[in-house]
């Protein structure tokens, strides 16, 4: 006979699987047992903490966030006299200050539960210390070494006094929201508090947001903050400008209208011509003075600069990118472009940044021809003016035909100098540029690093661009 096994139930509402926390905690009788779960809980956490800071993605650490959200469960249905326990609230307002909103007045009114609050960093640790420590001057001035942005935090007292106040702006400038109305039309103090973050200055009073010598200190913290000096850093305060701009933004409109004072600013700090007045980012003397240190400005200058040849010129010359953003006439303007190309020394930025018209005229590999070549753009000074060629033609031997070549000099001189016949078919327009080249430092001692040729054959002038520089001396001689 074979005896049957005693079946097993199972409750289908029962968890499959328990914290053992929860367990102990449904279970504790006496307060000492609830106590003991709490440091066990808040033990647990530091060692997760530590774990998750050193390794968070290793699969046997646990989330320390999991930890306090079930000590914050526990916190919540803990008796008053655990509440009310000294040991147990150091442990757990060190583990996160925000939790001693759970204790009462008395605890928090500890000056070892104030300062383990303090000493856990939160940013809002402040806010969970009792009000008789944050009326205490001494506390508070400690305090706001470690937070100074918590200066909000402080009695209207403490906010209206000047050294707690000097303190806070000492640390995080923009604290100076949080002073009194007195003391945020205090030079000394708003000057303090720019000089370490020029958004401070928007906190100012209308007075002191009109002092120059303040807007200035703003300005150039503004610039420090922001990273200043490289091109690579350039581009990073271009782009932090164009989302939000300098802190001349927070500056009153007299200010940003006073032409000498923009100047000056500018010629310093060229992100600030972003908030410039609408009739000086339309001056040219104040988007020179921003280009000359960035060619980047020209994106906040007035719209007409784009089309300005000079200033255009300026910009790339120091940022190829900014072509991009110039007046489509002269992005589709391949003797500018190339020319843009030759300043900046950057063909393919520049290439790339022309009008799709103009990429497709000039396909890059002519592109880089050309900016390879040393033959002048038209409309450029060159030594040499034109070139005259005559043609020897002997029927019975081609060998004996020769291209005699005159070329004239600024100066009036000439130079001669023969090209035998066959060569015509063999050589680039390069190639008879550089030997003219050669003939004239050779003749004259002078050296010509461009030439602007201007062929007379047959009589018939035929001019010469840079754009022809890889095509055979046969197709104009």
């Amino acid at each position: 006979m074979v005896q049957s096994q005693p079946s097993v139930k199972f409750s289908a509402a029962a968890p499959i699987f328990t914290p053992m926390f929860t367990t102990r905690a449904c279970n504790a009788s006496t307060a000492k047992e609830e106590k003991h779960l709490l440091l066990e809980r808040v033990s647990a956490f530091h060692f997760a903490d530590e774990n998750y800071r050193r390794d968070p993605w290793h699969p046997l650490n646990n989330d320390p966030s999991v930890i306090l959200k079930e000590l914050e469960f526990e916190l919540g249905r803990a008796s008053s006299e655990i509440l009310g326990d000294l040991e147990t609230a150091l442990a757990v307002v060190r583990a996160d200050a925000e939790f001693a909103r759970f204790f009462p007045q008395s605890i928090r009114e500890n000056h070892s539960v104030a300062c383990a609050t303090l000493a856990s960093g939160h940013p809002c640790a402040l806010e969970h210390v009792s009000d008789t420590w944050r009326g205490d001057k001494s506390f508070m001035l400690a305090a706001l070494k470690k937070l100074p942005e918590c200066l909000h935090t402080a009695s209207d007292q403490l906010r209206n006094d000047r050294e707690v106040v000097l303190a806070a702006v000492q640390e995080e400038g923009r604290s100076l929201s949080s002073a009194s109305k007195e003391l945020r039309n205090d030079k000394e103090v708003v000057l303090c508090a720019v000089k370490e973050n020029g958004e401070a200055l928007k906190y100012a009073s209308d007075e002191l947001r009109a002092c120059q010598e303040i807007v200035l200190a703003a300005v150039k913290s503004y610039g420090a903050t922001r990273v200043a000096g490289s091109h690579d850093e350039n581009l990073t305060i271009l782009w932090n400008s164009r989302r939000g701009g300098s802190a001349f933004q927070f500056a009153p409109d007299e200010v940003r209208g006073n032409k000498d004072f923009v100047l000056k600013i500018v010629k310093g700090h060229w992100a600030a011509l972003i908030n410039a007045s609408p009739e000086l980012r339309a001056d040219q003397d104040i988007v020179r003075a921003a280009i000359s240190q960035f060619g980047g400005a020209l994106w906040m200058a007035n719209y007409s600069f784009r089309a300005d040849r000079d200033i255009v010129l300026q910009a790339v010359t120091q940022f190829p990118t900014c072509l991009g953003w110039v007046s489509d006439d002269l992005r589709a303007d391949k003797d500018f472009v190339l020319l843009a190309a030759r300043c900046s020394r950057d063909p393919q930025t520049c290439h790339s940044t022309a009008s799709e018209d103009m990429q497709s005229a000039v396909p890059l590999q002519r592109f880089l021809t050309a900016y390879a070549s040393k033959l002048q753009i038209p409309g450029q000074q060159a030594p040499i003016v034109s070139i005259s060629t005559t043609q020897s033609k002997d029927d019975k031997d081609d060998r004996n035909n020769k291209i005699l070549v005159e070329g004239r000099l600024l100066s009036g001189a000439q130079v001669l100098f023969e090209l035998p016949h066959q060569e015509r078919g063999r050589h680039t327009l390069m190639d008879f540029a550089k030997k003219l080249v050669a003939e004239l430092t050779k003749q004259t001692r002078v050296v010509a690093p461009h030439v602007f040729i201007n062929f007379e054959t047959c009589g018939e002038n035929v001019p010469v661009s840079v754009w022809d520089s890889g095509r055979p001396l046969s197709d104009f001689l």
